[in-house]
This record gives structure tokens, C-alpha cells and sequence, in this order.
């Protein structure tokens, strides 16, 4: 091998690079390429941007003095990635390693290019090469052109990379998984997270693109991603998050054909109105708690949870996932881990068993809104006012040790009409409307 360097990129520079990085088979095999390879004005303007960013470091790749690649090192939230293009007449002579060595040491920004974590992204030696460090993994999933989400815009093309990440917190209900959407100048676009339960066989979706990069086909392939797994996973359905009504969302799901199945209706509480005072129950009295169950009613709250299994869920009612004290830990230390306010009033009957409950998250700061988690009473125990008696008493709590508290909001399901008319009673009023939409899979 000759002696191979590396050397600032310079205006002379750029009639080879623009020669190498249109052969075509080094085009097949690179990770990201150009919408059109042989379009000069497109790769000079390109050129021009990634030159004029003082977080990236660009180098020409030189063999015995001449041209034989180019190599830049950028950061992209905490880790350096490397990108590098070599002449594919030089493939499989060690060039593409031998130019990465010296990368770490090129540049006058010492701590942008020698990063504790380091990954490699490019074309030599006849494959797209790509190293792992750390607990988050990625790989390019796919490259293709994608058009326009809806509506009659004139064909926008864009060259979009899906890369699959790894979530590397364990879950007891399920797993995880997630996609990242970057243009060629990777820039981040969007993202896609799909829940995998253990129990039922409904993938949970949420796809979020930037306002600005939206109607050029980067939801489209996030949700062909997600979608594809979900099979893969044995999942017979994919179903979003919330999606507002009359929103980019919802348009974008019509036209995808994912098909309304729960229309939630949300509202909210002002605190600084007058208070509604509970009716207690005879027969029965409240217990509160925050974060994590006391122990000696965890195996009661465990088997109350039912009372939401059959709660109206329009289209969305599936096979109930158990509750156990195991799994209620799990969902008081998640809300303590964000930093939030886990708040829980109970009723419990004459001989000291829970008959029903009602949740709120309060912010970290006590400040803003709180979002109520659940309300629910067992069908034994209905009929008897205690959903009313129990939030009537959390929102006295709540108001006097959050006194910057604004306000509490809830979303209830349009045919849940017995919780629309307790919350209604309580004072909360309607704000804004949203829907759970869906999509059958084929099984792959």
C-alpha cells in the first residue's frame, strides 16, 4: 500500500469528488447518496453547506499525492460519525482504514474529532461500513425517493434514510422499538416509536416528522418501517397515539388508510373556579397515596385495576394485560423517574378491599396542568357515586399541596357517557377532540 494521507478539501478539489461519488456502482452500495448523482449545481450547492459548518471536518484522501476519496467527521447528539467516499479502483487495498486513523487526529477541533465514541459511515472496499460503540446501534434500513403524503402538490422528491435504533431499557410489558428519518444532509426529519406488548397483538405506533419536512414521503416510510416490524413481531394490528382533530395527523392517516377506531374527547379543570365538594359513600371511606402503593394494599390495588377492563373503548377493546404489584411498582417508578407526581385516591369498602380508584400525574414543578391516569370502580361497588366522592376529594388535595397547580385535564371516550357525566359535574369542560386510529396487518 502507498502512502495514503489526508489534506483540507479545496476548491480544486471538488471536479474528482464529484467524478467519484457519480460512478455508479460506488452509488449502489453507499449508505447516503445523492438524489441525482450527476447534477453538478446540486452537488456543489451541497458542498458549499456541509464546507461552511464549523461542526464538521472535511479532508480529501490522498494516495502517493493523488485524490483518492474524501472523509468528514461530524457530531450528532454526543457521538462523532465519519462518513468517507473511496475510489472504487482503490477498494480492498486498506485505504478506508488507513484514512479513518488519521481523521481522529485531522481538524483544529480536538474535542469534535476524537470523541470517546466513534462511528464510521460510507462506500469502500465494496460495502457500506459501519461500526457500533456505546448502547444505541444503527443501520440503514433503506434509501428511496418518496413523493408527496396528500394533497395535489407537484411531485417533491427526497432521498430519505430510515436507521433503526435500539432502546436499551428493559421492559417488563414489552418491548420497544424506534426510527430516526435523516436527509442527506443528516439533518434529523423524524422519528417513529412502535410498542410491542407481551400480552395482545396490538402494536402501538406514535410517528412524528417536522412541520417543515412534512408532505415528502418521510411518514410514509417511517410508517412502512414500523408497519413491517409489527408484522414481523406477530402483531395483527398497528394503532396510533391520539391524533387531533383536523391536524396534519389526521390527514395524514386518512390518506394512509389507518381507520378511525376511539374518538376521545378532551377537558380540562380550572382550578381557580369554586370548589365541588364530594358526597361520601356509606359503607365506605378514601385513602390516598402518592407514588408507589403501600404494601398492604398492593394485592388489593392489583385486582381493582379490572374495573377498567371493561371500560367503553369504542373499537379499541382488546385482551386485557394483567395486573400485578409487580406491574403497578413499574408504572409508579416510571412516573418518578420523569420526575412527575404520582397521586392516587382509593375507596375501600367495609371489609378493607379497594373498590375503586382514580390517578393523577402532577408535574415535576407543581406547576401547569396535571393529567388524570384513570378512574374506575368495580361493577360490584357501582352506582353508588364513588368515581364523583373520589375525585371530588383528589382535587381538594392536589389544589392545597399544588397551590401553582392551574388546572387538571383528562380525555375520556365519547361512548364512556357515565365518566363524561362525573367529570362534567365536576366542572370540566371540553377543550379539544382527538382519535386512536388503526391499521390491520398482513402477517408476514
Amino acid at each position: 500500500m502507498g502512502e495514503v494521507a489526508l489534506r483540507p478539501l479545496e476548491d480544486g478539489d471538488l471536479d474528482a469528488l464529484f467524478e467519484l461519488m457519480r460512478d455508479p456502482e460506488s452509488v449502489r452500495m453507499a449508505a447516503f447518496v445523492a438524489e441525482d448523482p450527476d447534477d453538478r449545481a446540486a452537488f456543489d450547492a451541497h458542498q458549499a453547506r456541509i464546507r461552511a459548518r464549523a461542526d464538521v471536518t472535511n479532508r480529501v484522501v490522498t494516495l502517493d499525492g493523488r485524490l483518492v476519496g474524501s472523509i468528514a467527521a461530524f457530531v450528532i447528539e454526543g457521538d462523532t460519525e465519519v462518513t468517507y467516499w473511496i475510489d472504487r479502483s482503490v477498494w480492498g487495498a486498506g485505504h478506508r482504514r488507513a484514512g479513518t486513523r488519521p481523521a481522529a487526529r485531522a481538524g483544529s477541533r480536538p474535542a469534535a474529532v476524537r470523541p470517546r465514541r466513534q462511528r464510521q459511515r460510507g462506500v469502500a472496499a465494496g460495502v457500506a461500513a459501519g461500526r457500533v460503540r456505546g448502547r444505541r446501534h444503527r443501520h440503514r434500513v433503506r434509501q428511496r425517493a418518496a413523493r408527496r403524503d396528500r394533497g395535489n402538490h407537484p411531485a417533491a422528491r427526497m432521498i430519505v434514510n430510515i436507521t433503526a435504533l435500539i432502546d436499551p431499557a428493559h421492559h417488563t410489558a414489552g418491548r420497544r422499538l424506534a426510527w430516526v428519518a435523516a436527509g442527506l444532509d443528516l439533518r434529523p426529519l423524524g422519528t417513529a416509536f412502535l410498542w410491542i406488548p407481551v400480552a395482545g397483538d396490538v402494536a402501538e405506533l406514535d410517528i412524528q416528522v417536522h412541520p417543515a419536512e412534512r408532505r415528502a414521503g418521510v411518514g410514509s416510510q417511517l410508517l412502512e418501517a414500523a408497519a413491517g416490524s409489527a408484522a414481523e413481531e406477530g402483531m395483527r394490528r398497528l394503532r396510533t397515539e391520539a391524533v387531533a382533530q383536523a391536524s396534519d395527523g389526521e390527514h395524514f392517516c386518512r390518506a394512509h388508510q389507518l381507520r378511525p377506531v376511539l374518538a376521545l374527547t378532551y377537558t380540562r379543570l380550572s382550578l381557580g373556579g369554586d370548589r365541588t365538594a364530594g358526597r361520601p359513600a356509606p359503607g365506605y371511606r378514601l385513602v390516598h397515596w402518592d407514588g408507589t402503593v403501600p404494601g398492604d394494599l398492593a394485592a388489593t390495588f392489583a385486582h381493582a385495576r379490572k374495573a377498567m377492563d371493561d371500560m367503553p373503548m369504542g373499537e379499541t377493546a382488546g385482551i386485557p394485560q394483567p395486573w400485578t404489584v409487580e406491574r403497578l411498582h413499574a408504572v409508579a417508578a416510571a412516573v418518578a423517574g420523569r420526575g412527575e407526581h404520582l397521586v392516587t385516591t382509593a375507596v375501600l369498602d367495609a371489609d378493607g378491599e379497594i373498590a375503586g380508584f382514580t390517578e393523577l400525574v402532577v408535574p415535576g414543578d407543581g406547576t401547569g396542568d396535571a393529567q388524570h391516569y384513570g378512574t374506575g370502580v368495580l361493577p360490584a361497588h357501582r352506582g353508588r357515586g364513588l368515581a364523583g366522592w373520589m375525585k371530588a376529594e383528589q382535587i381538594h388535595r392536589v389544589r392545597d399541596r399544588f397551590p401553582g397547580l392551574a388546572g387538571l385535564v383528562a380525555d375520556t371516550a365519547d361512548d364512556n357517557a357515565a365518566m363524561r357525566r362525573v367529570n362534567h359535574a365536576l366542572g370540566y369542560r371540553p377543550t379539544h377532540r382527538s382519535a386512536l386510529y388503526e391499521r390491520r396487518l398482513s402477517r408476514s
